[in-house]
């Protein structure tokens, strides 16, 4: 069998990934795909065209923060725990940082109508 034809290429393929395959013969939680996470993250995948469309870059990077976050709650997160911990704490943020951003703005109109 020579190395460089297609079933040696598969064979050293798999030769030299027998330790992670010999651990999920061992370990019955290992799963042999990664489906689940893919179907996931597919929400992700898809979001990124809307980031062109989000108004300014630092909206697209809030969008961006906020898809990531909620595919990890999906996954890891009860919706009790969701509803009634984090998602207040989520809310409660952005309402500081709109305030703030309501503030700065304010006092840069004072400063421009002063000078």
């Amino acid at each position: 069998m020579v190395p460089q034809s297609p079933i040696g290429k598969a064979i050293t393929y798999t030769y030299n990934l027998w330790p992670r395959l010999k651990a999920y013969i061992d370990n019955g939680k290992y799963e042999i795909d990664n489906n689940k996470i893919e179907n996931a993250i597919r929400p992700l995948a898809l979001g990124r065209k809307n980031y062109l469309f989000a108004g300014s870059h630092s909206a697209a990077q809030k969008a961006a923060m906020m898809y990531s976050f909620f595919a990890t709650c999906k996954i890891n997160v009860s919706i009790l725990l969701f509803t009634h911990w984090i998602l207040p704490g989520i809310l409660g943020a952005f309402q500081h940082e709109n305030k703030s951003n309501r503030r700065s703005c304010r006092n840069t109109k004072n400063r421009r109508s002063v000078a």
